[in-house]
């Protein structure tokens, strides 16, 4: 459970991380993190939750771990191409930084 929420956190942070250089994948990942938290949520709060929305937060739920899977190796790729580049820093990094 501990891995599970500490994901979580970390898929909720991707789009900042994205927005940058990739501001249409951070908004195209904000639906799926809303849907994430909200079936986590609503399967603690309200474990009778119909099956039509349980069946549609499920999908928004693991598509958005696929996405956020996708996300981390498009951040590796840029940075990796910052560095060959002799650029210090990702420009999201020195973003947040600032």
């Amino acid at each position: 459970m501990d891995m599970l929420i500490l994901f979580m956190l970390f898929s909720s942070l991707i789009p900042i991380f994205l927005w940058p250089r990739h501001r249409k994948l951070a908004l195209t990942q904000l639906p799926l993190v809303m849907g994430m938290w909200a079936y986590f949520l609503l399967s603690f709060l309200q474990p009778d939750m119909p099956s039509s929305l349980h069946a549609f937060l499920a999908v928004l739920f693991f598509g958005n771990f696929l996405y956020t899977e996708f996300a981390i190796i498009r951040f590796c790729i840029d940075y990796g191409n910052a560095l060959k580049n002799n650029k210090k820093e990702h420009p999201a990094v020195s973003k947040i930084n600032r």
